[in-house]
């Protein structure tokens, strides 16, 4: 079964200390709004609009996402109260208390209609004889949204409104590609806050971190970690963030030389299938290698939105998804493949100031920029540090 998770693919940093950093996450589909408002980050990530109803229908009915933990109604951000998953309802109990909760504040002839309006859908469409935990609910919730949309697709609806219908119960993955992690960690992180003698409190990102200092923290359950977490972040992006940030941890980045270029997927290429397909084509440089290494990750990128990524690797039909992709201006997928700087690029490269403009004033021999005034200004370009993105070279013809 898929649970939340994160891997590193690729990992690089240059001689001045910028890490570039590629994960591969599966998170629930419906906080994907949420990660897609950290804006430094570059992804691509599977679509809902182009996977096959049939093979959407069977993921959902045989692996659902199921909430990590149930909170219980809470004003605010995020609450710390949670209900107890394991505890059975009988129908009776259910309809009283739901009744109660739907009706408060309603009075007179509406409240009338509001009865009638819950006995029609929710009393008719929920009534069962045995009792069931609130997983069993959410379970029973979603046989009937799949049986539903299996009937609005039967009357020939597209995939693409059938899909989303079945969005809340979806895994999900995305591609990650980033320079910086930091507001993405301060905000989505876990705070863990373990006290010492009733004194001195630690805040940790990760139940890993605080394991390694408190050992004794190894015993506790779900609900104890969740009873020590003060983040506002939701308890799934937390998670999300959690698993990101354990990876990046414990992964160790490579070190690039300038115009050396970090490239996701590539410790998965074969060489030799690499040098037959470049010879194939009638080149013959190192370079064409590297180029072909390029193309491939970027078409490897570009699978996720359809969910045909795995470890065998078709190169020759990549490199003409990547042609196909370029041609047609689908650009994302040329975002996670990105060059190191070099020392000329990394004093040219101003955040608010256009690299064409650095570039004018380097040939008319005036150069107003002076690197010493604000050191964190220089090497941005786009989203990264410190390395220059495939999309960027191609737009700008760099």
């Amino acid at each position: 079964m898929k649970k939340i998770s994160a891997k590193v693919i690729a990992d690089s940093k240059d001689n001045r200390g910028n890490r570039i950093t590629s994960i591969i996450a599966t998170m629930p589909r419906f906080i994907l709004a949420e990660l897609n408002t950290h804006r430094m980050f570059s992804r691509n990530s599977a679509s809902s609009r182009a996977i096959p109803f049939t093979k959407m229908v069977k993921q959902v009915e045989e692996d659902p996402f199921v909430p990590i933990a149930w909170q219980k109604h809470h004003k605010g951000m995020q609450g710390n109260e949670y209900l107890d998953p394991n505890k059975k309802y009988i129908w009776e109990e259910i309809h009283s208390a739901i009744k109660v909760k739907f009706l408060k504040g309603i009075e007179g002839e509406n409240r009338s209609q509001m009865i009638e309006i819950f006995d029609k859908y929710v009393a008719v469409q929920f009534n069962s004889n045995s009792p069931m935990t609130i997983v069993d609910w959410w379970l029973k919730i979603k046989d009937l949204i799949i049986s539903s949309v299996i009937i609005l697709y039967g009357f020939g609806l597209t995939k693409q409104l059938c899909n989303r219908l079945l969005e809340p119960f979806m895994w999900h993955t995305v591609l990650i590609t980033a320079t910086e992690w930091d507001n993405f960690f301060k905000l989505r992180c876990p705070k863990y806050k373990i006290t010492e003698d009733m004194v001195k409190s630690t805040i940790f990102k990760s139940k890993k971190d605080a394991i390694n200092v408190y050992p004794e923290c190894k015993e506790f359950d779900d609900l104890t970690w969740l009873s020590i977490n003060e983040s506002q972040a939701e308890i799934h992006i937390q998670a999300v963030a959690e698993s990101i940030w354990d990876a990046m941890n414990e992964s160790t980045p490579i070190e690039l030389k300038a115009d050396e270029w970090h490239i996701p997927f590539g410790d998965n290429m074969d060489d030799n299938e690499i040098v037959v397909l470049i010879s194939d084509l009638g080149l013959f440089h190192d370079r064409d290698e590297q180029a072909m290494k390029i193309k491939v990750a970027t078409a490897r990128a570009a699978r996720l939105s359809y969910m045909t990524f795995d470890n065998n690797i078709d190169y020759d039909k990549d490199i003409k998804l990547h042609d196909r992709l370029l041609k047609d201006g689908h650009m994302s997928p040329f975002e996670h493949c990105a060059k190191v700087m070099n020392d000329e690029e990394y004093d040219s490269f101003i955040k608010g100031v256009t690299h064409n403009v650095i570039k004018r004033e380097y040939k008319l021999g005036f150069y107003t920029h002076d690197c010493t005034t604000d050191n964190s200004n220089y090497g941005w370009c786009n989203n990264f540090r410190g390395f220059i993105p495939y999309r960027y070279i191609i737009e700008n013809k760099y």
